[in-house]
């Protein structure tokens, strides 16, 4: 029959027999959903997450697809009872994440299945769904630190600042749906209208005609002061993006689809949306790791030309995209600081700045939270800097606290454990 073998034709339904037009629609509907009392269909109301892995064209065996979610929801769903049963403490240990690591079948399968037992109506199975969010948790962070590992791989000159961003965003949010296809969808939209307001300064400016996904730089110096002010009166004027002076220190001024949605954030997050936009606009500006303040720089000097720290102008986007002179940089943050702070970092620098606001962030907490955001930000940072001491003894000191220090520190690589083993005997 076609549900076995196939695409899934309603067509086609009535040139079968009875029996494989009876199996069949069984199969489609188990996969599919029935119909709700509201008259709606679609997989959200029996697999909620799975809509986005399908495309209209793939060719799809569903049969053997349901079987295979079938099988790895039943096996979820036992998981999640055996931790109710083994653990009564608020941290689940290191190593109650094994059976997980060794699952079989697609990951995306088991996922859902634990979306589903979060999503149960009103307060039906609570333990379940408690233990049902942290292996979720678990599950979606080990995927983006891989990730982030593999991006942190790439030569210095792979200059997606937004895309480390995301990993970080990612990772401190592991039960939100945040996707970089999502969020430079989001920037796409403020490009538009960056190009609107663009068409009617300059109707044939060169950055009118790039296509999406092309990285041509304008080398004119008149043409990209256009995009800029352009920009400026998108972001600040049109959008009200604007910097977070009332609420500084808040982890979501860090988070880029909180940016997005919030339209503020702090000079690090405001000025990689400055940057990605820019950049997508043909203006090569370029990441500045300036002391209490980050800022862009903007190259004024003649291509080839030896240059130095006079020779660019410097972007606060936190400031509404101002511009700044050295000695406005000096004024700005109330001291004289050396030519070596003016100049570009690359991506790692970038998302070490990052995660370090996130570090300071984290060890605000109150003695009474669970330490999250200092237990995330401690692991991205050791994902890119796995040999700073000062950093794994805190770590070890936190999970001593929780109560999850011997997993812990048993599963660290041999350069933290010789760290770890530092430590005294009472912290």
């Amino acid at each position: 029959m076609l549900c076995s073998t196939g695409h899934l034709d309603p067509d086609a339904e009535g040139e079968r027999s009875d029996k494989d037009g009876n199996r069949f629609q069984f199969c489609r509907n188990a996969w599919m959903g029935s119909p709700s009392k509201a008259g709606t269909t679609g997989k959200e109301a029996r697999w909620p997450s799975l809509m986005k892995h399908y495309s209209p064209t793939d060719y799809v065996n569903w049969l053997e697809e349901y079987k295979v979610r079938q099988k790895a929801g039943l096996e979820a769903r036992k998981i999640v009872a055996s931790f109710s049963k083994r653990f009564f403490s608020e941290h689940v240990p290191c190593n109650g994440f094994s059976d997980i690591e060794n699952l079989e079948g697609p990951e995306i399968f088991f996922e859902d299945e634990l979306v589903c037992i979060l999503n149960m109506e009103g307060r039906k199975a609570l333990t379940w769904k408690y233990y049902a969010k942290k292996i979720l948790y678990y599950l979606r962070q080990q995927k983006i630190l891989n990730n982030l590992k593999a991006f942190l791989q790439q030569p210095d000159d792979y200059e997606s600042y937004l895309e480390g961003a995301v990993y970080i965003d990612q990772y401190c949010n592991p039960l939100s749906d945040i996707s970089l296809k999502d969020i430079q969808a989001q920037i796409d939209s403020i490009v538009e209208l960056v190009c609107k307001t663009l068409r009617g300064i300059n109707s044939r400016h060169p950055s009118l005609a790039f296509k999406a996904g092309e990285s041509s730089m304008i080398m004119e110096i008149e043409l990209q002061s256009q995009v800029l002010d352009a920009m400026n009166h998108v972001l600040y004027d049109q959008l009200k993006f604007k910097g977070n002076r009332m609420d500084y220190y808040n982890a979501l001024n860090l988070y880029m689809h909180q940016v997005l949605i919030r339209r503020t954030g702090i000079p690090i997050s405001m000025s990689l949306l400055y940057l990605t936009i820019a950049r997508q606009l043909g203006v090569p500006l370029e990441p500045v790791n300036f002391p209490s303040h980050f800022l862009l720089r903007w190259c004024q000097g003649a291509e080839g030309t030896t240059l130095d720290i006079f020779d660019y102008i410097y972007i606060d986007a936190f400031g509404k995209g101002k511009q700044l002179t050295v000695k406005e940089c000096e004024y700005l943050i109330g001291q004289h600081v050396t030519a070596a702070l003016y100049g570009v970092v690359n991506v790692k620098k970038v998302l070490q700045r990052m995660v370090g606001n996130l570090l300071s962030l984290g060890k605000r907490e109150g003695i009474d939270q669970s330490y999250q955001l200092l237990r995330d930000s401690l692991d991205l940072y050791l994902a890119m800097y796995p040999d700073q001491v000062q950093l794994l003894l805190l770590q070890a000191r936190l999970y001593f606290h929780l109560g999850i220090w011997p997993e812990k520190a048993g599963d660290a690589p041999f350069g933290q454990q010789k760290a770890l083993s530092a430590l005294p005997d009472r912290v």
